[in-house]
């Protein structure tokens, strides 16, 4: 039966086509794309008109995964020193198998050239410093100049050692190497090399042993007297000598004066030449940068101390900066004690007795006061919190209550005179309570008489009456 889609069919069925291709294909290619062959593509998931194609981009990926092994076991055996490991272009087809086969061809190219310019290296180990090097074609041939140019500095060595050693042995300067070890031009380095530097080496060690004492603070080290141009090295010691202790000594001095308080004094420049000049120049600069930065510093710190907490200080530079930070951390927590000093007193001003300080935003010592306020307003709301109880509890009758808190000095009076009220008061009330009672016994007492009087009447009027009858009838 022919079926008729609808637009809205269509589209659906177009879209989960999409996201199928999408999901089981497009997001292989792309991370491929971008390098990683470790996903496939899921062919089940895959339209049928598809398949084929994931199947065709799984095996794509399984071959350039095997190339990059190949690639990677090719490269370690190289480093290993077996640089005959080539790639078995018989693993793949197509374009694949023609890539191993260029990678191959390119290395083995490589290792060749590398084999004749070290043919050449080793003639020259060999003390062969004309072994030919054939001309290599376009860039390789940055190899032709390098050994060219290692030839004419290696024979060009060898003429001005031989040169240098002779003036060496008239007085001008040398080190030991084994000659035997070289053969041909090599042993000639060698040997002039060893005539000159032989001679060097002595004299660098008495030297540099003299400057390794200076190193340890011994200025007081000795040098023997070297012989002709040589003696300019004594004349360079001893002018060292003469200038590191110069200015030790000024140093010394300017530190004592400075230790008795006199800051002012600086070390005398014009004693010195050259880089100890500056080396001095430089100490006083330093020194004065330092006293002046302090200065500024306790400039500072007074106006904190004489109430001026917005007294500036200018911005330093570099590491001095911390002077700064130290400044406005100062006047930080100073006005942050300020301003909860200022909301305590407010708060106790208004009645907010139970206000208090947040001691946690204080450190060190500032925490301390903070503390301190806060346990000094608890201290004397605590008493008057009882106070209070207590009267509180006079206003609904009940005289038992007492202030049971311990105190000292005027709290303990305060203490003491409020319970000794609070007894004399309920002492007055048993009185009156007392007294009470008794009156309340005395009117009964009374009311009780008065009833006996009032029968005794009744009783009296009675019998008078009972007399006035009998007269009446006696009278009748």
């Amino acid at each position: 039966m022919f079926q008729i889609k609808t637009q809205n069919q269509v589209r659906r069925e177009q879209a989960l086509f999409d996201q199928d291709v999408q999901q089981h294909l497009t997001g292989v290619l792309v991370a491929a794309a971008h390098g990683d062959f470790s996903r496939r593509a899921d062919v089940s998931g895959l339209p049928a008109s598809l398949a084929a194609s994931g199947r065709a981009v799984n095996q794509l990926l399984d071959q350039m995964v095997m190339l990059r092994k190949d690639l990677a076991h090719m490269n370690a055996e190289h480093d290993r020193g077996d640089i005959d490991v080539t790639v078995d272009a018989s693993r793949y087809g197509g374009e694949l198998a023609v890539m191993a086969q260029h990678v191959n061809q390119m290395v083995g190219s490589h290792i060749a050239v590398k084999k004749k310019a070290m043919a050449v290296v080793k003639a020259f180990g060999e003390g062969d410093f004309d072994a030919p090097l054939e001309a290599l074609p376009g860039k390789k041939a940055f190899i032709n100049d390098t050994i060219e140019q290692v030839r004419r500095h290696l024979k060009g060595l060898i003429a001005e050692m031989s040169r240098m050693s002779s003036e060496h042995e008239r007085g001008d300067i040398d080190v030991q190497i084994d000659s035997q070890k070289f053969q041909g031009d090599f042993r000639l380095m060698a040997q002039g090399i060893n005539d000159m530097v032989g001679s060097h080496i002595a004299v660098k060690k008495m030297a540099m042993g003299v400057i390794g004492e200076f190193g340890r603070g011994n200025f007081d080290a000795t040098l023997d007297t070297l012989p002709g141009k040589k003696v300019f090295i004594n004349n360079t010691i001893e002018q060292v000598r003469g200038n590191l202790k110069g200015l030790i000594a000024e140093m010394n001095h300017m530190s004592v004066e400075h230790d008795r308080g006199d800051i002012d004094v600086m070390i005398d420049t014009e004693r010195f030449a050259g880089d100890f000049r500056t080396m001095a120049l430089g100490v006083n600069a330093m020194v004065n940068g330092h006293i002046a930065v302090k200065k500024k510093a306790m400039a500072c710190v007074k106006a904190f101390g004489e109430g001026d907490f917005d007294a500036p200080l200018e911005a330093f530079p570099g590491k001095k900066v911390f002077i700064n930070e130290t400044i406005e951390q100062v006047r930080r927590n100073l006005k942050a004690l300020i301003v909860d000093a200022d909301m305590l007193a407010e708060a106790a001003l208004a009645g907010q007795l139970d206000t208090r300080a947040e001691a946690g935003r204080h450190a060190g010592d500032f925490r301390r006061i903070i503390e301190g306020f806060n346990a000094t307003l608890d201290a004397i709301v605590t008493p008057l919190s009882e106070v209070q109880s207590v009267l509180g509890s006079m206003e609904a009758g009940d005289l038992t209550h007492v202030i049971t808190g311990d105190y000292q000095g005027s709290f303990a009076e305060l203490k003491n005179a409020v319970n000794s009220s609070v007894a004399k008061l309920a002492r007055t009330l048993n009185d009156v309570t007392g007294a009470a009672q008794a009156l309340t016994a005395a009117a009964s007492q009374v009311s009780s008489t008065s009833q006996s009087l009032s029968q005794s009447a009744s009783e009296q009027a009675a019998s008078v009456e009972e007399t006035t009858a009998s007269l009446q009838e006696m009278a009748s």
